[in-house]
């Protein structure tokens, strides 16, 4: 894995981690871990997650063991 494979990987962790334990606008944590707008976070990490930021959230609170 390359450095910025591994730096996109640490920020979307990060993001997942925020979106599950918390309720920070997406806004506010595309800016913590270095995006330029939420709508580019909201791309990187629909392309590495699988689903987006938003359906993340939903599905973290409606499964807490997630």
């Amino acid at each position: 894995m390359g450095p910025s494979t591994y730096r996109t990987a640490w920020r979307m962790e990060l993001v997942a981690h925020k979106l599950r334990v918390g309720n920070e606008p997406l806004t506010r944590i595309a800016r913590e871990v270095g995006y330029g707008s939420d709508s580019a976070l909201s791309v990187a990490f629909k392309r590495v997650i699988g689903v987006s930021p938003d359906n993340y959230r939903r599905s973290a609170v409606s499964d807490p063991t997630s």
